[in-house]
This record gives structure tokens, C-alpha cells and sequence, in this order.
């Protein structure tokens, strides 16, 4: 059993690690495709909603059948899915010429497989993991995610301009293919304690996740949270390339750069997490965690208040990019590894699907009002009053009695 569990620890990073890498080095070539061949910031605000939206409609459906059907089914089918969305555009590439329009159905489609993909997979980790390793598979899995977010825009911006969207999407295609390969030798059911309940409707089984939810003021509370937080963090998830490479001209190999650090601070602190003992106290740790990615957000708008040679510009979107990634870990894997501890293990999919839900529900508001405030008013009067509202909120709704009522080690006594 401890050699099954120790293969998947692997074959889930290595997997995970390959279609992350995929779709960095997809995500990348055509978010400067779409800038480029637009110019304004509305043009990539509508492809992020394109990729936001359905996984807003969409999450808590998924989460629902991860309940009832074969999580590795959900996962495979979804995971080949996506790979042939994009052989679809590659091969469109041979009939016409790529326009926007194309890459904006692809990327709705995309985000449909993908949140199947990613509910369904959040939602399995304790069934493919025993409790020990839970917190190390969550750090692994983000140490996957953050090492490919930093291959994929080096390589994406060292590409971009000397080959053709051709080869983009060859490179999804084939790490998608090895994904699925590795993921299809994973055992989904190795740690199954609880019979999943199939004998409901959809719609039934969907009112019971949302009563669970209801019923449970932490997970109400970090649901509120999140809706409140991925709304205002938009402001720099279009500010930071509309004002890297429209407003200070830096080249697309050099914004690469500049990407991938936010991951190296990522995966450096998801490192740490892997080695570490069990926290004491998640909830202390993402409430600082959003304080301090919120001032860094801020932050991020002072070449646009203090002129600066190309070179410290560089220079300095790196050093936020590293600190960000840091902050960005400190908030995710604590709050991660509290949620699969608290979760009964018959609803983990429909919870986190709403969460998702909850999480992605104002974002394609955010992404078309921040195109246009970015384009009208400007970068610095869009994301500073953004960074302040996150701190605001998160003071309110992550309080001092919140944060010492809900410690790791109340859920672990619970759960043993």
C-alpha cells in the first residue's frame, strides 16, 4: 500500500506538471496574440471571461458528478476532452487564418473541460492519499503548477515572434497526451471510506451540497471571502501585461521573465510547505498572506508614478513577481489542506465545485470593468483602490475570533 501511495504521489506531480506546462505555454502565446493583434486591454479582458465564466456556471455541476460517477473517468474524459479542443484549432490553423474569435470559443470550451478536470481532481486527492501525505501531495501538486508557470512564459515569450500559434498548440496537445497517459495508471479509489450516494437526482444531490455549505459557517465565511478577493484580484491579473507590455514596451521574452518569477515564489514556499509539519493555524496564515499580496499589488503601479529605465523595470516587476508567488502560497496551500480536513468525504466535490462557483462568480464582472477602467482611467486609479478594498475585507471577514476559533488541530481531532 505505502509503495502504491508513494507512486502516486509521483505519477500525480509528473502529471500534473505536464499539463500545467501545456497550458502555460498555451495561456501565454495567445494572451500576447490577443494583445497584440488588439492592442487594448478589452480584447484580453473578454478571453479571460471567456475562460472565467463557465467554470463560474459550471463548477458546482462538476463537483456534483465527481460525487456520483468514476472520478478517474471525469478526470480522463475531461483531460481528452481539452486535447481535442485544441487539435481542433491547430487544425484551423490549416484551413484559415487564427482570429480572436476562434481562440475565444476555444478558450470557453477549454475552461468547460477544465473545471470538470480540476474539481474533480481536488476532490479525489484524499482518496488517492492517505492523511499523512495529504499536506505533502497539496504541496507537491502546487509546486507542479508553480514549476511549469515558470518554464511556460520563459518559453512562451522566447517563441513568441519567432515561430507560429502552431507550435503552441502542439506543445498542449502532446504534454496533455503524456498527462493522460500517466493518469490513467492511478488507482482513484485507494482510499475510499465513504459509499458515494447515486440513488438521488442531480438536482437533489446538488441542494444537499449547497445545504452542507449553508450549514457551515466556516465554509460560508471562506466562500464570502473568496468570492470578494478574485473579484478585486483581477484588477492585476489584466493591469500587470496591459501595463508591462503596452505602457512600458517591454519585450515579450523579457514579460516571460517577469511571469515566471510569480511562480518561483510559488514554488519555492510549496517546497517549504512539502517538509513542514502540519500547520497550526491555516487561517492566520491566509489572512496575512492576502494582506501582503494586496500591498504588493499595490505596489506594482509605481513605474507608472516613477519613471524608471527599461532595465530597473525589469528589474522590479521580477522582485514583486517573487514576493507575490510567496504571498499567493501562504494563502492557498494552508487554506487547501483545512478544507480537505473539515470536508466529509461524500460531498468534497460538490463543495469544492461551489466554491469554485463562489470563487469564479464576480470575476467575469471584474475582468470586463477592469478592462475598461484600466483603458479609461488608467492603471494606478484602477489597482491601488482594488489592493485596498482586498486589505478592507479580509480584516472584516478573516477577524481575529475567526481566525482563533477554526485552528488545524480542532479539524484533525475531528477527523481521527
Amino acid at each position: 500500500m505505502k509503495k502504491r501511495v508513494t507512486y502516486h504521489l509521483w505519477t500525480f506531480a509528473f502529471s500534473k506538471l505536464l499539463s500545467s506546462f501545456g497550458s502555460s505555454v498555451y495561456g501565454f502565446g495567445i494572451s500576447l496574440y490577443i494583445l497584440t493583434a488588439t492592442g487594448s486591454a478589452i480584447g484580453f479582458a473578454v478571453n479571460l471571461v471567456c475562460h472565467t465564466l463557465p467554470r463560474a456556471i459550471l463548477a458546482p455541476f462538476a463537483g456534483t458528478l465527481a460525487d456520483r460517477l468514476s472520478k478517474k473517468k471525469i478526470v480522463l474524459f475531461s483531460q481528452g476532452g481539452a486535447t481535442l479542443i485544441v487539435t481542433g484549432l491547430l487544425t484551423f490553423t490549416f484551413i484559415s487564418d487564427l482570429n480572436i474569435y476562434a481562440i475565444y470559443t476555444a478558450t470557453t470550451f477549454l475552461s468547460l473541460f477544465s473545471t470538470f478536470n480540476s474539481v474533480t481532481l481536488t476532490s479525489a486527492i484524499t482518496q488517492l492519499f492517505d492523511q499523512e501525505r495529504i499536506q505533502k501531495a497539496i504541496s507537491l501538486q502546487q509546486a507542479s503548477i508553480s514549476l511549469s508557470t515558470i518554464g511556460g512564459p520563459v518559453l512562451g515569450g522566447a517563441l513568441f515572434g519567432l515561430v507560429s500559434m502552431r507550435t503552441f498548440l502542439f506543445i498542449y496537445i502532446s504534454c496533455y497526451i503524456l498527462s493522460i497517459l500517466l493518469q490513467s495508471t492511478m488507482n482513484f479509489s485507494l482510499y475510499r471510506k465513504n459509499n458515494q450516494t447515486k440513488s438521488s437526482t442531480l438536482t437533489t444531490s446538488l441542494i444537499q451540497g449547497l445545504q452542507y455549505v449553508k450549514n457551515n459557517p466556516l465554509l460560508l465565511n471562506l466562500f464570502l471571502v473568496s468570492l470578494l478577493i478574485n473579484f478585486f484580484a483581477v484588477a492585476l491579473a489584466i493591469g500587470l501585461p496591459y501595463m508591462a507590455v503596452e505602457r512600458l514596451d517591454i519585450q515579450p521574452g523579457h514579460f516571460g521573465i517577469i511571469e515566471g518569477t510569480f511562480a518561483s515564489g510559488m514554488l519555492l514556499a510549496s517546497l517549504y510547505f512539502s517538509i513542514q509539519k502540519t500547520f497550526l493555524n491555516p487561517l492566520r496564515l491566509t489572512r496575512w498572506g492576502i494582506i501582503v499580496a494586496s500591498s504588493l499589488m499595490a505596489l506594482t503601479t509605481l513605474p507608472m508614478l516613477i519613471s524608471l529605465s527599461y532595465t530597473a523595470n525589469v528589474s522590479f516587476y521580477i522582485i514583486m513577481g517573487l514576493f507575490y508567488g510567496l504571498s499567493i502560497s501562504f494563502i492557498n496551500t494552508p487554506l487547501g489542506l483545512l478544507l480537505q480536513r473539515v470536508i466529509e468525504e461524500d460531498v468534497k466535490g460538490r463543495v469544492f465545485g461551489i466554491m469554485e462557483m463562489m470563487a469564479q462568480g464576480l470575476s467575469p464582472i471584474g475582468m470586463m470593468a477592469y478592462g475598461f477602467a484600466l483603458d479609461r482611467f488608467g492603471a494606478v486609479w484602477s489597482i491601488i483602490p482594488s489592493s485596498l478594498c482586498m486589505i478592507a475585507f479580509t480584516l472584516l471577514l478573516l477577524n481575529e475570533k475567526q481566525v482563533r476559533t477554526h485552528p488545524i488541530e480542532s479539524s484533525s481531532a475531528t477527523k481521527a
